[in-house]
């Protein structure tokens, strides 16, 4: 949560100087969050924390580090068995590839997301917003 906290405070800051420290923070603070969920062995906790890591690299211009931490945590959604079936595996596949600059695997995992989540709308908008942050998205989001 307090990762979160530090991206919305990022979002909203107007200072730059401040914004970066938050940024910063957010990043350290999902990176801890992903050790801490590898050690307990869970993956979900574990997508969540990384996909997010990975995405405030992005936003620090660490192209590098976001697409290292995309590819791993690619890596654990498709180990999952239920991968298929998982609406957030799915999403996260998306942004995943969305990271990695291939828009249209990106929007393919996008299209399969939404349509496992049917009508939960509130999923669907968090994913388009994830969507939107690390990179001007105009051709994907409309997958979303």
């Amino acid at each position: 949560m307090l990762a979160r906290t530090c991206k919305d405070l990022w979002e909203s800051e107007p200072d730059l100087v401040k914004r970066d420290q938050q940024l910063r923070e957010s990043y350290r603070l999902y990176r801890k969050d992903f050790d801490r969920a590898l050690a307990k062995s869970s993956d979900d906790a574990a997508l969540y924390a990384d996909i997010n890591a990975a995405t405030t690299a992005l936003l620090l211009n660490d192209a590098e580090t976001a697409e290292l931490v995309a590819y791993q945590v690619a890596a654990i959604c498709r180990s999952k068995a239920d991968v298929g079936t998982d609406y957030w595996a799915m999403a996260t596949l998306g942004e995943c590839a969305l990271i990695t600059n291939k828009p249209d695997a990106a929007a393919a995992h996008y299209r399969d997301a939404v349509k496992l989540a049917g009508t939960n709308y509130a999923d669907i908008a968090s994913t388009r917003r994830n969507a939107a942050m690390p990179r001007s998205c105009s051709v994907t989001c409309k997958s979303i």
